[in-house]
């Protein structure tokens, strides 16, 4: 009796007593048998709850618990570490030598570190190191280690791989005091040394770190998108030759219940850092594909245009989803247009343009964004099957009497012309801006001398109207 009890609270190891051939020693044995089934059950429970399988280092819910447990209430530092260009090579070699390599980087993770500190595997190419506290020549000193035992050579599968990984660094309890708003800092210093090229950045430094109040948003966007507190606004484009609203910009607004509403300059740069942008991007295109056939078979056909990040550009899902969002709600394919930035086809060029072919082989108009901000040129873009080049506004405000804007906006007109892209002018906020764009052959318009952005209801009465009554660019009102 004493010995089943025990085994009902949780020892497994009590030493059942054999006893003698008899009933009750093969109760006693059975009982044996039991508890050693038992035990390895739940041994085996908890290594699927604590351990990563792949790598057989400790996953994200054993870090959690481990910093719970060992730091809440001391001091340390916390790296997250991403693999650069891991995709690519995962894609390239298979995923049987994306995991040996993965398995490979575990092992010499854990060789660097001392015994009392950590390294787990979050989720895909990404690792947390949890180290005992150091002063910042010190820490800088392990990152330059960590980085030179990956740039090592690796030979996986007979093949010789050079990588190379960006670290996040965060120290506690000065830059948070929970893991999970650690965790985030660190992501976004990871993110910023991928974009630097700089193996590492600490949190503390980032000049867009965010304030405690954003941490907050960021951590209340995936409750928000669930309760349907985003919502989606519509800026307009005025076509300069006919004088009509012929597209739109869907954007979106944030309702928020007690802080009202929030632009998306206050959440999406961080939707983007965080990868929440690829939840949020299916739900605008799925609210812009709605409203685009509701102005149609109203007849007021609007080309309606939505912003890709990197995130969602090189997601293997995306064309697949917009395919389906047009078959279902019977959207001409031409009245959809993708914006996308320079800078996401620069991460991973060969899968961004990939699926570019898949979605202009769809029929959809595909736009680069922010024209003139990064790095392409025009001698780049003619390889890309875009129809579109949005050119800054850095670059139209005050075109009408910057000679220097007034060159760079023209000439991209002209070219644009050779190449047979349509151009769009962003950031128009006065008449003789609008005016002088009118006057060297723009296409569309966008800003606020034609209108700010609106609600979906007062954007459809308010293009309705405008169309109807034929204003001229020069009536528009900037409210």
């Amino acid at each position: 009796m004493a010995v089943a009890e025990t085994i009902a609270n949780g020892d497994y190891k009590r030493e059942v007593p054999v006893g003698r051939r008899d009933e009750i020693g093969a109760l006693l044995r059975s009982l044996a048998i039991m508890r050693d089934s038992i035990g390895s059950r739940e041994e085996s429970i908890l290594r699927l709850a604590y351990v990563d399988t792949l790598t057989g280092l400790p996953n994200r819910t054993r870090l959690l618990e481990l910093f719970e447990a060992r730091c809440a209430d001391c001091a340390g530092v916390l790296f997250i570490l991403g693999i650069d260009r891991f995709a690519p090579i995962n894609k390239a070699l298979g995923h049987a030598v994306g995991d040996q390599l993965l398995r490979e980087i575990a092992v010499r993770l854990k060789g660097a570190l001392g015994e009392s500190e950590i390294v787990a595997r979050l989720w895909g190419d990404e690792f947390a190191l949890l180290l005992n506290p150091a002063d910042k020549p010190a820490i800088e000193a392990f990152a330059q280690k960590i980085l030179m035992a990956l740039r090592e050579p690796m030979s996986v599968d007979g093949q010789r791989l050079d990588i190379d990984a960006s670290i996040g660094i965060v120290s506690f309890p000065q830059d948070g005091s929970s893991i999970t708003s650690l965790m985030r800092r660190a992501d976004l210093a990871m993110n910023a040394a991928k974009r630097r090229h700089s193996g590492f950045a600490f949190g503390s430094e980032l000049g867009d770190e965010p304030a405690h109040e954003q941490l907050s948003l960021i951590g209340e966007m995936r409750e928000a998108l669930a309760r349907g507190e985003f919502v989606a606004w519509y800026q307009p484009k005025l076509n300069l030759a006919q004088n009509r609203i012929s597209g739109a910009e869907a954007l979106i607004r944030w309702r928020h219940p007690k802080k009202g509403m929030i632009p998306p300059g206050r959440f999406i740069p961080f939707a983007e850092q965080t990868g929440f942008i690829r939840e949020i991007t299916p739900w605008i295109l799925r609210q812009a594909m709605e409203h685009a056939a509701q102005w149609r078979q109203s007849g007021m056909p609007v080309v309606t245009s939505v912003n890709l990040s990197t995130h969602d550009l090189l997601n293997h899902t995306l064309v697949d989803q917009i395919r389906d969002l047009i078959n279902q709600y019977a959207l001409p394919p031409e009245l959809l247009c993708l914006e996308i930035t320079e800078s996401a086809l620069m991460d991973e060029p060969e899968l961004a343009l990939k699926h570019l072919h898949e979605l202009a082989a769809l029929g959809l108009k595909l736009s680069i964004d922010d024209y003139g901000t990064g790095q392409a040129s025009l001698a780049y873009v003619k390889t890309l099957p875009v129809h579109e080049l949005k050119i800054d506004r850095a670059f139209v405000t005050g075109v009408d009497r910057d000679h220097k804007n007034a060159a760079i906006v023209r000439s991209t007109i002209l070219l644009c012309r050779e190449l047979g892209l349509s151009v769009v002018a962003e950031g128009a906020e006065t008449k003789e801006e609008v005016d002088w764009l009118r006057s060297v052959d723009c296409d569309l318009v966008q800003g606020y001398r034609v209108a700010k952005p609106m609600p979906v209801t007062d954007f459809t009465a308010w293009v309705s109207d405008f169309n109807q009554a034929g204003h001229s660019a020069s009536g528009t009102a900037s409210s």
